[in-house]
């Protein structure tokens, strides 16, 4: 089965949203893992969207409650206008270009090798807020949803 080079993936459940950019073939997707094909740029604009406060807030009445409040997000973000990426739209190499450089001050941050997966989420999520790239993130998704394609 040939993998193609760049996927986006997204995690089917969670309080929060957590999607990511993976390259090459060294990587296994488990069954509450979703993937898509798709070139560089449209997956850094897809996993910037994914991860966006600003997309799970405005599903999170259609998601499903748990033990600890909404989750799965699975489905319900396609139900969000979320346009088909277009290379010639500001707006989306915009977006692309932010989520590149989240993409790399996330890779500097340094995660004790022992730290449950949400608590490194949580720092690298301060680290993005800390540069200002967290605002500017979903000030673009949210002119993005409200229709600024």
């Amino acid at each position: 089965m040939p993998l193609a080079p760049v996927r986006v993936v997204y995690a089917a459940s969670g309080t929060q949203p957590a999607a990511a950019v993976m390259r090459g073939a060294a990587g296994l997707i488990e069954h509450k893992l979703y993937w898509a094909a798709v070139e560089e740029d449209e997956a850094l604009f897809l996993a910037a969207i994914l991860n966006s406060e600003t997309a799970r807030s405005r599903v999170a009445h259609l998601q499903s409650r748990g033990q600890w409040g909404a989750r799965d997000f699975d489905k319900v973000v396609f139900e969000l206008p979320i346009p088909a990426y277009d290379p010639s739209s500001a707006l989306h190499a915009e977006l692309a270009a932010a989520a590149q450089l989240a993409e790399d001050v996330a890779a500097t941050v340094v995660l004790p090798p022992t730290m449950h997966f949400v608590g490194a989420r949580s720092l690298i999520r301060e680290a993005l807020v800390a540069q200002g790239l967290a605002q500017r993130i979903e000030a673009l998704v949210d002119t993005l949803l409200a229709g600024g394609a």
